[in-house]
């Protein structure tokens, strides 16, 4: 048996796991809330708990952001540090990336098949021209 876990102090909730989606929001109660972008969280499973009107959220042991907790559900607040480190779309554009069915094709050598048989080994008697 293992023992009991500690009791919760005053008012707070249980802990709670949740995904975070790839954009940095947390779905919690049917609220999503923005997280900061560091340290990048978009794709884990962090830890929530409510505590006196606040969400308190954690990863890998360590606090990521204390947020007013909402009433609404189907709203989503956005955190102010969550595009903080995320190059703006306009940068994207500045970029010359090529995309690959856009290359040249290679060039092409053209050999009689001749040679080919001579590569490979292949002795030609005679051909029918027919």
């Amino acid at each position: 048996m293992r023992p009991c876990p500690p009791p919760l102090p005053g008012n707070a909730s249980p802990l709670k796991t949740a995904s975070v989606s790839w954009d940095g929001y947390l779905s919690y109660d049917g609220v999503l809330y923005g997280l900061p972008s560091a340290p990048p969280v978009a794709g884990a499973v962090v830890q929530g708990r409510e505590w006196h009107g606040l969400l308190k959220v954690w990863s890998a042991g360590q606090l990521l952001a204390e947020l007013a907790k909402r009433p609404l559900s189907q709203t989503q607040y956005a955190h102010p540090d969550q595009w903080r480190t995320v190059a703006p779309a306009a940068s994207r554009r500045a970029q010359i990336v090529p995309i690959g069915h856009l290359r040249p094709a290679p060039p092409v050598v053209k050999r009689e098949l001749a040679e080919y048989d001579h590569w490979c080994g292949v002795e030609v008697l005679s051909c029918n021209p027919n």
